[in-house]
């Protein structure tokens, strides 16, 4: 992304820096400010298709619910990023990232047990699957695999099978990190 200087008076300069968050630049708070961030999950799917609207939100709802997080949006190179942390340490434990190609649609990642960040859950439909899902089936794989290697993923589970595949992973992360 290009970018350009601009000349702010002393004034203008020591109120970014009142609102500059830690670990924030000067950019991220003029986009916050001016409103330039996405505020919620249905600004950041809203270029998703309906369906895969459905299930991201879905997909987040479950992940939300295992612990009590503390959230934030965060913006990266490629994708944004819903974080949620543990609200005593402040590890991440999941990030839930949210890419604008559909090919990758949105990966959730959490935090192992050695400290890595480690694909969780994958909502995203394959072209060659877009005409064979039935309306009670989400568009979604769980568990690390390679991009490609669809026959290897659980594919299409229901909104049950994700949660006790997530439930685990997330609530030891917790436990683990907090």
């Amino acid at each position: 992304m290009a970018r350009k200087n601009i000349k702010v008076s002393e004034i203008v300069h020591e109120e970014l820096a009142l609102r500059k968050r830690k670990e924030e630049t000067f950019d991220d708070v003029l986009k916050r400010e001016l409103g330039l961030l996405p505020t919620g999950i249905s600004d950041l799917v809203a270029f998703y298709p309906e369906r895969m609207q459905m299930a991201a939100q879905d997909i987040v709802g479950i992940i939300e619910a295992q612990a009590d997080f503390e959230s934030e949006i965060s913006e990266y190179e490629d994708y944004y990023a819903l974080e949620l942390d543990h609200p005593d340490s402040q590890h991440t434990i999941v990030q839930v990232q949210f890419h604008q190609e559909l090919e990758r649609g949105l990966e959730a990642v959490h935090r192992d047990a050695h400290g890595e960040m480690t694909e969780l859950v994958r909502v995203f439909i394959p072209d060659e699957y877009q005409d064979e899902l039935a309306d009670d089936v989400y568009p979604v794989y769980v568990g690390p695999v390679k991009p490609g290697h669809y026959d290897e993923w659980d594919f299409a589970v229901e909104e049950q099978e994700i949660e006790l595949e997530v439930r685990p992973k997330i609530t030891g992360s917790y436990e683990r990190w907090g």
